[in-house]
């Protein structure tokens, strides 16, 4: 049934006089949408068959025609940007698009502060006393850095109150 389902379920145990009960996805609501458990689980709950759906459901202009939602537990925030200018594009041209997005001086300043965090935390790892779980070079420490400013979550194992306070910078 999945883990948001089982960890609710199980909080609402704790509730005294609330029951509840796990039930899966109608199949009627399965064959009227295929390509979506979650819009099925909707879907059933439009028909009266479910009273909640719980899950990571992203709230879609289908769905809440179908039923309301309360305050999610968790959000997704992105966005997609796209032009279309009507011409067919070269394999090279297509491949340059996503970069043409940032000039190139911010491209290199984005560059420096992932060389810079990544050598910090090399420096830092390896000259404190601190027990290391693995050693880690300046290639791993270059990787991790690239990893942790472009998805805002560091990858280093800080084990110093500097590597720490460095981590905490592009936290």
């Amino acid at each position: 049934i999945g883990s948001y389902p089982t960890l609710m379920h199980t909080l609402f145990k704790e509730v005294p006089g609330l029951v509840t009960e796990l039930h899966p996805i109608s199949n009627l609501s399965r064959l009227a949408h295929p390509t979506s458990s979650y819009t099925a689980c909707v879907n059933d709950i439009s028909l009266g068959s479910l009273d909640l759906c719980i899950g990571p459901f992203w709230v879609t202009a289908a769905r809440v025609q179908l039923a309301a939602f309360t305050t999610p537990l968790e959000m997704d925030d992105f966005r997609l940007i796209v032009s279309h200018s009507g011409q067919s594009q070269d394999f090279a041209s297509r491949m340059k698009a996503p970069f043409t997005v940032f000039s190139q001086n911010l491209w290199l300043s984005i560059l420096g502060v992932i060389v810079m965090i990544g050598v910090a935390m090399w420096i830092v790892e390896t000259s404190v006393k601190y027990p290391e779980p693995e050693p880690q070079d300046l290639g791993t420490n270059l990787f991790k850095a690239a990893i942790g400013v472009t998805t805002g979550a560091p990858l280093h194992n800080s084990v110093s109150p500097a590597s720490k306070l460095i981590n905490l910078s592009f936290s």
